[in-house]
């Protein structure tokens, strides 16, 4: 085994299970958005974590159930209910749904660091990104009807903010949730109140976060 380890390499080793992960993750996101998980896993293998980071854009599958169409099977998700009567979303789940949110933003930015390079401009663009981001949720999720408190990556994998006293997510609702419940502290502590909000989910029968128990919102799956 130690020879085989030695003629492989360390990195060699590195891009296999990042091959594989891409792969696991690829099928699963596949399976979640109602398409066969062979088309995930053969995504993730040829085109490793762009694989994954496409499948976190597709659009949920329809299909037709006693006449009418409905998304995908939401058995995959844990049969705890809110108060509500809503599917409480998995931390994994919300977790991917960041991801797909944050890569709206890094991608942009690593397009304009490679045109620019270092300097001055990519110092304005960079600045812009961060307002940018930090308008992005409140303004997103403030958006009426079925899309209503939906950021983009929340959209794409099927989850919606809610309002523990039930009415619609507004714009203050989101600034309160995700700037002075989330982003502000985070940044105060450098990064330990970012750490403590989301362990606090683990310990409430809620799934509640910090920014979501001082903004008195859940997450919820809305496929």
């Amino acid at each position: 085994m130690t020879v085989v380890l030695a003629l492989l390499g360390a990195k060699s080793l590195y891009i296999l299970f990042v091959w594989l992960g891409s792969a696991a993750l690829a099928g699963w996101l596949a399976t979640y958005k109602g398409f066969p998980e062979r088309y995930g896993l053969a995504s993730g293998l040829v085109l490793l974590v762009l694989g994954p980071a496409a499948w976190l854009y597709v659009p949920f599958k329809k299909f037709e159930v006693a006449g009418a169409s409905v998304g995908s099977d939401i058995s995959v998700l844990a049969p705890e209910r809110t108060r509500g009567g809503f599917v409480l979303a998995t931390r994994w789940v919300r977790l991917l749904a960041q991801v797909a949110d944050g890569l709206l933003f890094a991608v942009p930015f690593a397009v304009f660091a490679v045109l620019l390079g270092d300097g001055p401009a990519l110092v304005i663009i960079a600045a812009l990104i961060v307002v940018a981001s930090r308008v992005y949720a409140p303004l997103t999720m403030a958006r009426g009807g079925d899309r209503n408190g939906m950021t983009i990556g929340k959209q794409v994998m099927g989850l919606r903010v809610v309002r523990d006293d039930g009415q619609p997510m507004t714009v203050a609702d989101g600034f309160g949730r995700e700037f002075l419940f989330r982003s502000l502290p985070s940044g105060l502590t450098l990064g330990i109140y970012g750490v403590v909000d989301a362990v606090w989910s683990f310990f409430n029968p809620g799934r509640k976060t910090l920014h979501d128990r001082f903004g008195k919102t859940t997450v919820v799956d809305a496929r």
